[in-house]
C-alpha cells in the first residue's frame, strides 16, 4: 500500500511557536498511499478550523496534483517517487509535489474549455487546481507543482 511511508518519511511537527505545523511524505508511485497522505493533510486542516468549502477544494486540487504526479511524471512507474511537503498555518495552507518525471511545460497544455476540447476525456486537472488554489506554481523543469490556498473568511 505506502511502502515507503515510514516515520522517516512522513513527519508532522510544529516548526514554531506561530502554529505553523509541517510535513512532508515520501511516497512510492501508487494512488493508495496518495490517499494516506491527502488524509493526514486534511485532518490537520480540519485542526486549524478551515472551511468545509476550503477543505473539498484543497482535497480535490491535491488529489488531482498528486495523480498526475504520479500517473504523468512518473508514469506509474513503482520504482519511482513522489514527494509532497507542507506547512499549515491558520491563514493558509502550501503544499509541493515533486516528481521524477522529465517534466513539463503547463504552458503547452490545451484549454479543456475550447471547442474543439469539450468531448475529450482528461486533460481537466490542471484547470481545476488552478481554480480552486489561489497560487499555482510550477518550477522551471515542471515536475514540481507548488499550490497555496489562503484560508476563507467565512464559510459561504
Amino acid at each position: 500500500m505506502c511502502s515507503l511511508m515510514t516515520p522517516s518519511h512522513l513527519s508532522n511537527t510544529p516548526s514554531d511557536s506561530m502554529k505553523m505545523k509541517s510535513g512532508s511524505a515520501v511516497i512510492s508511485s501508487d494512488e493508495a498511499a496518495a490517499l494516506d497522505v491527502q488524509d493526514q493533510i486534511i485532518e490537520l486542516l480540519e485542526s486549524f478550523s478551515f472551511s468545509n468549502r476550503d477543505l473539498f477544494s484543497i482535497r480535490l486540487a491535491l488529489a488531482e496534483a498528486i495523480t498526475n504526479a504520479i500517473r504523468h511524471g512518473n508514469r506509474m512507474d513503482p520504482s519511482k517517487t513522489v514527494t509532497i511537503e507542507w506547512a499549515v498555518s491558520p491563514q493558509q495552507i502550501s503544499v509541493t509535489i515533486t516528481d521524477e518525471g522529465a517534466g513539463f511545460d503547463p504552458e503547452t497544455l490545451v484549454d479543456p474549455t475550447e471547442e474543439e476540447n469539450l468531448d475529450r476525456p482528461g486533460g481537466r486537472g490542471v484547470l481545476l487546481i488552478q481554480n480552486f488554489m489561489d497560487e499555482v506554481i510550477y518550477n522551471d523543469r515542471g515536475n514540481s507543482l507548488q499550490i497555496i490556498k489562503q484560508m476563507s473568511a467565512s464559510e459561504s
